[in-house]
C-alpha cells in the first residue's frame, strides 16, 4: 500500500484567510450566526429561540441546513445536492419553498427554476481551508464561515452519532475537521450540550482517555482549569489536583 503524502496532494499550499473582505453574496458580514441541521440537537436551537423571542436572540444570522429551511426562519438556505437532479426525491411542498426562498447557496444554481439559487464560492473557500474536502452540506456551512471569518458560529443539529443509537451517519469527522480551523483561526464556536460534536453529550471523564479518576473543570481567563478527584467512595471526593 502506497502512503498519500498529503502535502503533494494539495500542492503544497496551505489554508489562509482571504486578502480582501469577501463578499456575502451583497450582504453585511454577520458577527455571528447559527447553522442549524436536523440533528436531535435542533431541539435546543427551538428551545433557546423559543426562551430569547427569536432566532435573532442567538445570532444575527440563520443558515439552515436542506430541509431545516422550510421549518425554520433563516437567511441562507444552504443545499449542495443539485437542486434540478435531486427534485425527483423531493416532496413537492420542499420544492414550492425552495422555489420561493429568496436565497440558496447550492453547487449549481439554476435562476429560471430557482430564482434565490446561488453558487457556493468553491474555490475561494477551497484556498481559504487548505483542502478540498466538505463531504456533507454542513460542513460546507460551516467553511464558508470560516472563509467569512464570522467572530462567533453557534451550530445545532450538526450531530452525526447519538449514543446507544446506530448507524452513525458520515461527514462528522470532516465536521470536526472544520472545527479545528475555526478554533485555530480564533473563531468562537458554541455548541449544544445535547450534541455528540467532541463527544460533548458524554460525561466529561469519558472523553479524556486513560484517566481513572473524576474532573472539575472551569474555563479561567480563557485558559482551563483542572482539577482531577478521585472516584467517590462512600459518597466522599478527594481533590487530586
Amino acid at each position: 500500500m502506497k502512503d498519500i503524502n498529503l502535502e503533494s496532494r494539495i500542492g503544497g499550499l496551505s489554508g489562509e484567510p482571504p486578502e480582501h473582505r469577501p463578499d456575502h453574496f451583497g450582504r453585511d458580514i454577520p458577527e455571528s450566526v447559527a447553522i442549524v441541521a436536523m440533528g436531535i440537537s435542533r431541539f435546543d436551537y427551538v428551545t433557546i429561540a423559543c426562551n430569547k423571542g427569536s432566532g435573532a436572540g442567538i445570532a444575527q444570522e440563520t443558515w439552515a441546513i436542506n430541509k431545516m429551511g422550510g421549518i425554520i426562519f433563516n437567511d441562507i438556505c444552504f443545499r449542495m445536492d443539485d437542486l434540478v437532479e435531486n427534485r425527483q426525491y423531493m416532496k413537492q411542498p420542499m420544492v414550492d419553498w425552495l422555489k420561493a426562498h429568496p436565497l440558496i447557496v447550492t453547487s449549481t444554481a439554476y435562476p429560471d427554476e430557482f430564482p434565490g439559487s446561488v453558487e457556493y464560492p468553491l474555490e475561494k473557500v477551497i484556498n481559504c481551508i487548505g483542502v478540498p474536502y466538505f463531504n456533507t452540506t454542513p460542513a460546507y456551512a460551516l467553511a464558508y464561515a470560516i472563509y467569512l471569518g464570522i467572530p462567533h458560529i453557534h451550530i445545532y443539529g450538526c450531530d452525526y452519532t447519538y449514543p446507544d443509537r446506530g448507524p452513525a451517519e458520515e461527514g462528522r469527522g470532516c465536521f470536526e475537521f472544520m472545527m479545528g480551523i475555526a478554533f485555530e483561526r480564533k473563531l468562537m464556536i458554541h455548541i449544544s450540550q445535547h450534541t455528540s460534536l467532541l463527544d460533548t453529550c458524554f460525561p466529561l471523564e469519558s472523553r479524556l482517555y486513560g484517566y481513572n479518576c473524576e474532573f472539575d473543570m472551569q474555563g479561567v481567563n480563557g485558559k482551563w482549569k483542572v482539577n482531577r478527584r478521585e472516584k467517590k467512595e462512600n459518597g466522599e471526593k478527594k481533590t487530586t489536583d
